[in-house]
């Protein structure tokens, strides 16, 4: 059956049909071809790359290759360190392994650390479990707070660490031990140094720089503190010839010879130690001179001011955080020394601890301890040897104060935690050194203040105070007292001395006290004052006020002097066997010469002896008395004896009768080897029965039985009148005589008037106490006279 037959138009549209669904599949054939060209290009590109990176075949001699390593030692439950590589290779036939990207891990005994050693590759020796690195090595040594501190905190704040780095590093797996003999460097806070050679032990935590050592520690000021103070801003320069650092208790120690600097000071030790805080930074400092006879330590100090020293068998300086110095302690036989040009200080002690300021870095406080020796030497400003000043105590204190210059210093005031010496000695060096003068002051507590030039401006002392000075050619003077200041002047040498309390002096045979003595260097005087008292071995003399003057060895006093002369034979007279007591407002007297002036109300008394005048002196070389000014005298006369010849004669008898003379007149002086006494100017003397005036008075005393001076004889001179009773004689002289009781009358015309017998005259009259007689001696010759009273 034929198929129908189609239009044209029909027939067209089925070739459109047909066309398109041809190219539509055409279409469809490429998209799946490129399809499958692309996923086959992919897998020909990835096998390409993954054929670039794959590692070279194993040559020959590799057994194994593996990426990753790991190992541990482990005691009981800790892991005390961890070995990780990111690659090993095994070799054939070889003993080593080579690990690359190396770290281990070290824990320690208790878990508290995180120490770890970072390298490249390292040759890993199976039989002898040794690990070694020949590359660069890094050691980073902390704790295990610190490394999760650092975890969380990258920055250098989180950084609590030693960090190491140095090559050629082998570790020994079972003993835990890093060493190498290369150059090391190292960084921790506020520090680095390098060395040669390092050792690591990590189950003691200990490391050890084998030789060559050098340090530099940083001292940066705190926040707000000056760059100018000491230390802020300085770094710390330290060498020694090996170094141990034991990680646990963060100390390092340098053995020596040891040498460290920071500015213009400088350490030299055998041996230092260095403790570190929990953050790394220095905290102390111990030098020490190690075992083996090493140098022991010393600093040196060289500035503008001068240079110093201090040495002792240990010393050790403490630090605060921002690495600036607190305190310096000398421990053991301490020896310092101070130059400032010409002038040179030295000290010893047992122990020296200086403190300094925290805000300021100055020094502030300094204490020192066991047989403390200060001495400070300058030549004088005359050129004339030198001063020198030595403070002896068992403790001593001192005081620091900021000086004239900015940033400076200046030692204030040194005290004495114990009883002390300080002593001012002037050395002579044409004399062989031997000193001049010299001045010790002894006390329980004595306190030094200093001007700002470094001289001593005052110096107190209190309990038991004792002042000894020496003199040339003179014995020594000693003092005590309760309390005592001296003072001194610009030249540093001492201008005056007070003492109070109960003070005693003595200097030679001479003794004094007083409430209260001065001793003033220019003047050369001792003064004593509130109820003085000195002695000698003659006379003791108190009074209000005394003064000895050191260079002439004279002595003034004044208000209500009193002197007792206590040794009566050896004074400068003797009245009577009894002591010799003068009272006046002043006196002024000289042991060398042997000189003593009484003057103001002057007043002397022995036995029955009086004198009282204006001005009483006393010469003991001479044995001399002379008194002035209204002179006023009392003396016994040799007992009158009317039973003797004379008294027989005219038949009185009786006891033996005494009296006493009262004499006044402008002068006297009485000499002691004569046993005589002259009176001059406006001379009376009268005693109860009769009176003598004339212009010159000598007495004449001799020794009654018990060995006291009495008036033996009275002769005047220069108009002499002379009563007894109701008669009075006058002449050109008068004598009378005290045993006999007669009064002869010489020179001119002597006349005796009685107002009941009339007027007697002749070249010579003679009449005696006793009774009426008078004997005439004239031209006619010599007749006596008996008259008789009538008594009414």
């Amino acid at each position: 059956m034929q198929p129908p037959q189609l239009s044209y138009t029909q027939r067209r549209m089925r070739r459109t049909e047909a066309a398109r669904y041809s190219r539509w599949s055409a279409g469809v054939a490429i998209v799946l071809a490129a399809i499958t060209l692309g996923v086959y290009v992919e897998r020909a590109v990835k096998a390409h790359i993954d054929k670039t990176k794959a590692p070279p075949p194993p040559p020959p001699s590799v057994e194994k290759q593996s990426t990753a390593l790991s190992f541990s030692k482990v005691v009981g439950k800790q892991t005390l360190f961890t070995v990780r590589a990111s690659k090993s290779t095994e070799f054939k036939g070889a003993a080593e392994d080579l690990l690359e990207d190396v770290q281990i891990t070290i824990f320690g005994s208790n878990g508290e650390r995180h120490d770890t050693i970072h390298t490249r590759s390292c040759q890993y020796t199976k039989d002898s479990a040794r690990i070694t690195c020949a590359g660069d090595v890094q050691m980073d040594l902390q704790s295990a707070a610190d490394a999760e501190r650092a975890a969380r905190d990258p920055g250098p704040a989180g950084a609590r660490m030693l960090h190491v780095e140095t090559r050629g590093v082998s570790f020994d797996r079972e003993r835990g031990l890093a060493q190498t003999s290369e150059m090391v460097k190292f960084v921790f806070p506020r520090g680095e140094g390098q060395a040669r050679g390092v050792e690591y032990r990590s189950e003691e935590g200990i490391v050890r720089l084998e030789k060559e050592v050098s340090l530099r520690l940083k001292q940066l000021p705190a926040q707000g503190a000056r760059l100018e103070r000491r230390g802020g801003g300085e770094e710390l320069m330290v060498s020694g010839s090996s170094l141990e650092y034991r990680r646990d208790a963060r100390a390092m120690r340098l053995a020596g010879p040891v040498a460290a600097s920071a500015g213009a000071t400088e350490l030299t030790a055998g041996e230092l130690t260095l403790a570190l805080d929990a953050n790394y930074h220095a905290q102390q400092m111990v030098a020490r001179a190690g075992t083996g006879g090493g140098q022991r330590p010393e600093m040196r100090s060289k500035k503008a001011r001068g240079q110093g020293r201090l040495a002792a068998d240990e010393l050790v300086a403490h630090l605060d955080s921002s690495g600036v110095m607190t305190q310096v302690e000398g421990k053991g036989n301490v020896q310092g020394e101070l130059l400032n040009g010409p002038a040179a200080t030295t000290l010893s002690a047992g122990y020296f601890a200086l403190d300094f300021a925290g805000r300021t870095g100055e020094p502030q406080q300094a204490t020192l301890t066991g047989s403390v020796i200060a001495e400070a030497r300058a030549p004088r400003s005359d050129g004339a040897g030198s001063l020198l000043r030595k403070l002896q105590t068992e403790a001593l204190r001192l005081t620091f104060t900021p000086g004239v210059e900015k940033g400076s210093t200046r030692l204030e005031q040194a005290q004495t935690l114990a009883a002390g010496t300080l002593e001012w000695k002037v050395e002579d060096p044409s004399n062989s050194g031997s000193a001049e003068r010299s001045t010790k002051l002894q006390a329980e507590n004595i306190r030094l203040r200093l001007q700002p030039d470094g001289q001593p401006s005052e110096a107190n002392a209190s309990g038991n105070v004792q002042v000894q000075r020496m003199q040339p050619g003179r014995p020594e003077q000693a003092s005590t007292a309760r309390e005592g200041t001296a003072r001194f002047d610009a030249k540093g040498d001492w201008s005056e001395i007070v003492l109070r309390g109960e003070v005693k002096l003595r200097e030679g045979d001479r003794r004094g006290q007083a409430g209260t003595v001065t001793f003033a260097r220019a003047a050369q005087t001792a003064t004593l004052s509130g109820n003085a008292l000195a002695t000698d071995a003659a006379t003791r003399t108190a009074a209000r006020t005394i003064i000895f003057s050191q260079g002439t060895s004279e002595m003034r006093a004044e208000g209500g002097v009193r002197t007792t002369d206590i040794a009566p034979r050896g004074g400068a007279v003797q009245l009577a066997q009894a002591p010799a007591n003068i009272f006046a407002d002043r006196l002024q007297a000289n042991p060398q010469t042997g000189r003593a002036l009484y003057s103001g109300h002057a007043r002397l008394w022995q036995g029955e002896s009086v004198l009282e005048a204006e001005a009483i002196e006393l010469l003991r070389n001479t044995r001399v008395l002379n008194a002035s000014g209204s002179v006023r005298a009392v003396f016994p006369q040799t007992a009158f004896r009317p039973g003797g010849n004379a008294g027989n004669q005219r038949g009185v008898s009786g006891k033996d009768q005494s009296a006493l003379w009262h004499i006044q007149s402008d002068a006297l002086t009485y000499r002691e080897g004569e046993n005589r006494a002259r009176l001059e100017g406006n001379v009376f003397a009268q005693s109860a029965a009769q009176s003598i005036r004339g212009a010159v008075l000598d007495l004449d005393f001799s020794h009654d039985r018990g060995g006291a001076q009495q008036l033996s004889r009275a002769a005047a001179t220069g108009g002499v009148t002379v009563t007894q009773g109701s008669r009075r004689g006058t002449a050109e002289r008068g004598e009378y005589t005290a045993a006999d009781g007669k009064f002869v009358l010489t020179g001119g015309t002597p006349t005796l008037y009685d107002a009941g017998s009339g007027t007697t005259t002749g070249r010579q009259l003679t009449f005696f106490l006793a009774d009426d007689t008078i004997i005439v001696d004239s031209e006619t010759g010599s007749r006596t006279l008996t008259k008789h009273r009538v008594e009414k």
